[in-house]
């Protein structure tokens, strides 16, 4: 068994394009985290290893690989190196290379913003469709539009996201 690190330790993160982000990365903190924290926000869907959607590869350095599912990633696939940065842990300093360019790196912090719910329907099994209107003054940036929402009366679990995500493309 592997012990996480027990002090901060150095993140790097290597994109397609060779671009190279450094982030600290605190005892505890996936690397998905620690991006965060450092107000780097990689691409993620589930953030609990059960869809795959943030595979990469650790190049350098040592890692436990938290509870995921294999069909995110497989057995074959973490042993050559494989990771799920939402559930990947350091155990000391640690380089991922990541299948993306930099630019699908969103850098900075989220706008919070409140909207009215509109509208609320069943879309199948564990999927809702919710329509949301914001404010008058409050505006979408062009092109697709990724959103959390945290509803009232939802509960936020303190180590992971917003209990609403969804992404769409602007006029769909």
């Amino acid at each position: 068994m592997t012990v996480p690190a027990a002090e901060p330790v150095t993140l790097r993160l290597t994109t397609l394009d060779g671009q190279c982000i450094e982030a600290p990365c605190a005892p505890g903190r996936s690397v998905l985290d620690a991006a965060a924290d450092a107000r780097h926000l990689l691409p993620a869907l589930c953030r609990k290893g059960t869809c795959g959607a943030c595979q990469a590869t650790v190049t350098d350095g040592t890692c436990t690989l938290g509870t995921h599912s294999p069909q995110a990633l497989s057995p074959e696939r973490a042993r050559a190196g494989g990771a799920l940065p939402c559930c990947t842990y350091p155990e000391g300093p640690l380089a991922i290379s990541l299948p993306y360019e930099r630019s699908r790196i969103l850098t900075g912090s989220i706008a919070e913003r409140t909207a009215a719910v509109t509208a609320l329907e069943r879309a199948g099994e564990n999927l809702v469709r919710l329509v949301l209107l914001l404010g008058e003054d409050e505006q979408l940036a062009p092109g697709p539009t990724c959103t959390s929402a945290a509803l009232p009366g939802s509960s936020t679990p303190s180590n992971g996201p917003p209990p609403v995500t969804a992404c769409r493309r602007r006029g769909s």
